[in-house]
């Protein structure tokens, strides 16, 4: 089960990256916690998003508004049995980035 769950996480990140909601959630477990580091970084405190409701605000919190798009680098995916934890880097772009 583990390299199917770091499979999905890279089709996840994949889907992500190429602005594709849908197979974006199809990847996840309907029980997801989202932990995104970026949080505390911004100065909002730590936010958990969780099930794929949370998945889907996840995705508007971090898309429009600041930054046009959130691209997602993986850096390692590591096999926790029944989970997997995706380190990454994240780039921002914002629109006026886009010159």
């Amino acid at each position: 089960m583990s390299q199917e769950n770091m499979e999905a996480a890279r089709r996840g990140v994949q889907a992500w990256n190429a602005d594709d909601l849908d197979a974006f959630l199809a990847e996840l477990d309907p029980k997801v916690e989202w932990h995104p580091s970026i949080e505390p970084a911004l100065d909002r405190g730590e936010t958990t998003y969780r099930g794929i409701d949370g998945a889907r605000k996840a995705w508007d919190d971090y898309r429009g508004g600041a930054w046009e798009r959130l691209t997602i680098q993986i850096q390692e995916i590591r096999d926790l049995g029944d989970s997997v934890l995706v380190p990454r880097a994240c780039r921002p772009d914002r629109p006026d980035d886009r010159h």
